[in-house]
């Protein structure tokens, strides 16, 4: 060792001495500082939970902007109808189909509940049907 540590070979010189780069130095060779560690991985966590947290609420909201749920009752059945469908007005989508389930009076009716845009010109007299695609 001690031999090439006095040659003069220019790849020996400068591995041994504080001008080489830090993954070639043994000198200069540091383990991260474990604080460092800690705060890259809380950042990391972080990130993901912040991910996750705006996925969930996006989903739960059904969008952006403010919307207006309605609870709607269909006669038979519904094949196809799901929780996250689409719901249309005048072919344009406003909401989504957020519950279903079945009326406890009667077997044979189906509740659905909806959420859809507020700006959607919904009325008292509004009335709702049921098409399968595909």
């Amino acid at each position: 060792m001690r031999d090439l540590l006095q040659s003069e070979h220019p790849w020996v010189r400068a591995y041994f001495t504080a001008n080489a780069p830090r993954c070639c130095n043994p000198k200069r060779a540091e383990h991260g500082n474990p604080r460092s560690f800690v705060l890259i991985g809380a950042f990391v966590l972080a990130a993901i939970a912040a991910v996750f947290g705006f996925v969930y609420w996006l989903n739960n909201t059904g969008g952006l902007g403010p919307r207006a749920t309605y609870h709607v009752q269909f006669e038979g059945s519904v094949p196809g109808l799901m929780v996250g469908a689409a719901v249309l007005f005048n072919g344009i989508r406003v909401g989504e189909v957020t519950d279903l389930g079945l009326a406890a009076d009667n077997a044979r009716r189906v509740n659905a509940t909806i959420s859809v845009a507020s700006s959607t010109p919904v009325r008292a007299d509004t009335k709702s049907g049921w098409s399968s695609r595909g």
